[in-house]
């Protein structure tokens, strides 16, 4: 099944990675991409664009042993160019799109003025990161939350779990900026700027953390933006 609803009702293309391409290139088990739509008929339209592209590129990387990191690259261009389409033809009634992911795509979606003469570095951040919007964020959020009550968790380290997250993605939000390490490490000088103590940041980024890794334990992204991430001494 190549076309999903999640909780928030917005529908999203699956596909699975051939087990070939898993077990000896290292790729992961699924892509999972975001429609920006909660309407079936235009989620279904959508759906066959991007399903299409992603069983091509399979096929290439197949036939030619491609690594995923190269495969990474050919499939953000693809998707933004399939999705700058999204963009031009978007029905009045039908936009959810956050900033950020606007953004993203228009930035992606424009060509190079002509060809460089070594090819670009890869991009830091992973191809769901890329592709992540707020409100997929927001959702998860809420899961990792109940995820977490489950364990027992005390009601007061809860509120702040929540608490603390939230206000990143407020922050990612407002900056209009998406998801990457380098958005973390401009969340940890905004939080030192603010005049918070180094407890009270070693505190939002221990909190994000946990999130993160939580996205990563369920494939929402591939990589913790806040791994790396260290408050000052």
């Amino acid at each position: 099944m190549y076309l999903i609803k999640l909780s928030n009702n917005v529908f999203y293309t699956r596909i699975s990675t051939p087990a070939i391409l898993q077990t000896s290139l290292g790729y992961p088990r699924e892509i999972r991409l975001s429609l920006f739509t909660k309407y079936r008929r235009l989620a279904t339209k959508r759906n066959a664009q991007l399903a299409s592209a992603i069983h091509t590129l399979h096929e290439q990387a197949l036939a030619e042993n491609i690594p995923y990191t190269d495969f990474k690259i050919s499939l953000s261009t693809k998707v933004a160019e399939i999705r700058q389409q999204f963009c031009s033809n978007l029905p009045h009634v039908d936009n959810p799109q956050s900033k950020c992911t606007s953004m993203s795509i228009k930035t992606r979606a424009m060509p190079a003025p002509a060809p460089a003469p070594a090819p670009a570095p890869a991009p830091e951040e992973s191809v769901n990161s890329l592709l992540i919007g707020a409100q997929e964020l927001t959702t998860e959020l809420n899961n990792f939350i109940r995820s977490k009550r489950l364990e027992q968790v005390t009601p007061l380290t809860l509120t702040q779990l929540n608490q603390r997250c939230t206000n990143f993605l407020s922050y990612l939000a407002k900056q209009e900026n998406c998801l990457s390490a380098k958005a973390a490490n401009t969340y940890r000088d905004h939080l030192i700027e603010k005049g918070l103590s180094a407890k009270t940041v070693k505190e939002y980024i221990a909190a994000n953390k946990q999130f993160f890794d939580y996205c990563e334990r369920i494939e929402l992204i591939e990589k913790n933006v806040f791994k790396a991430i260290k408050a000052p001494k």
